[in-house]
C-alpha cells in the first residue's frame, strides 16, 4: 500500500528531476520527503494536458476513504479537471511548489468516475490541463485497498501499446485484473488483440477469448475496459494484449485486488499508467 508521505515523495522527486527544482526551492515540510528518486521513471512527465481513467479499485460495494489527485508545478498557474461526458469541471489555483489537490473530500473528485464496465464504452475519461507544466498523481484509496500512478501527459502518449497485468483473483471476490484506454481525440479507431495465459479456463468479462480480436471507435474522453471474468485464481491473464490505435490513447493496466504471489495473505489494488511502445 502506498502511504500518503510516499505518494507526495513520488510527486515531488517527479518534479525535481524533470522541471530541474532543487530541494532548496521546495518549501521544507515537502522537500524531506523526497528520499526515493530512484523511483521516478524514466519518461518525460511534465506537461500542460492530461488524460486519465480511474480503474475500479476492489469493488464498487467496498468502504472508501478517498479518490485523489495531486497537481504539483514550479509556476504559478491554473489547473482545471474536467470529465467532459459527465458535465464536471473545477479549477484551482496551483502556487509554484505547493501541493494542490482534487479529492472526494471537498467535491472536487467522485467516485462515479471509477470505470465499472467491460467492453463497452463509457464517457467517464478525466481531462487535467494548465497553462503552466504540472505533474500528476492519481491515487485511490478504499479499505485495505490503496494504490495510484503517476499520469503521462498527452505529448508523451503514444498509439501502441502491451498490456501488463496479472492474475484474475477468484477469492473473497471475483477480482479481475485488466485494462482501460482513454481516447485523446474524436473518431479513435482503437483494436485490441486479446493475448496472455488460461484461455481454456475463462474469457473476459464480457465474453471474449484470448486470440480474439476486440475493435471499436472512441470519441475524445471515452474509455473502453477490457478486464478477465474473475471465475479463476491464479490461471487466467491478459498479460501481452496488443493494443492499437490510430490516434494517441492514454492506457492504464490494473488489478482490482491481488496478492502476488496469490494464495497468499493480504491483497492490495494495483494500477499504472503504460507507456508506449513507441511515441
Amino acid at each position: 500500500m502506498k502511504s500518503y508521505v510516499h505518494i507526495l515523495g513520488v510527486v515531488c522527486t517527479c518534479l525535481l528531476q524533470y522541471l530541474c527544482v532543487t530541494a532548496q526551492q521546495i518549501p521544507p515540510a515537502i522537500a524531506q520527503k523526497m528520499k526515493d528518486a530512484e523511483r521516478i521513471l524514466n519518461t518525460p512527465n511534465q506537461g500542460k494536458d492530461y488524460w486519465l481513467a480511474v480503474p475500479l479499485n476492489d469493488s464498487k460495494t467496498q468502504d472508501v476513504n478517498e479518490l485523489e489527485f495531486y497537481i504539483l508545478s514550479n509556476r504559478n498557474t491554473v489547473v482545471t479537471l474536467e470529465v467532459p461526458g459527465t458535465g464536471f469541471t473545477k479549477s484551482k489555483k496551483v502556487q509554484a511548489n505547493q501541493l494542490a489537490l482534487f479529492t472526494t473530500k471537498d467535491g472536487t473528485a467522485s467516485w462515479d468516475w471509477e470505470a465499472t464496465v467491460s467492453e463497452v464504452l463509457e464517457n467517464r475519461g478525466i481531462h487535467i490541463y494548465a497553462d503552466e507544466p504540472i505533474v500528476v498523481y492519481m491515487r485511490s484509496s478504499k479499505v485495505g485497498s490503496s494504490d495510484g500512478y503517476l499520469a503521462l501527459p498527452t505529448t508523451s502518449l503514444g498509439t501502441d501499446y502491451i498490456h501488463c497485468g496479472y492474475y484474475d483473483n477468484n477469492s473473497d471476490k471475483q477480482w479481475r485484473s485488466g485494462f482501460i484506454a482513454v481516447a485523446t481525440e474524436d473518431n479513435t479507431s482503437l483494436s485490441v488483440s486479446l493475448n496472455g495465459r488460461g484461455g481454456n479456463f475463462a474469457k473476459t468479462s464480457s465474453g471474449s477469448k484470448i486470440k480474439e480480436n476486440l475493435s471499436v471507435t472512441l470519441s475524445k474522453g471515452d474509455i473502453y475496459t477490457v478486464r478477465g471474468d474473475g471465475t479463476t485464481i491464479g490461471t487466467f491473464d491478459l498479460t501481452g494484449t496488443k493494443i492499437h490505435a490510430d490516434k494517441p490513447i492514454a492506457v492504464i493496466s490494473y488489478h482490482e485486488r491481488t496478492s502476488i504471489p496469490q494464495g497468499t495473505q493480504g491483497g492490495d489494488f494495483i494500477c499504472e499508467m503504460l507507456p508506449p511502445t513507441s511515441s
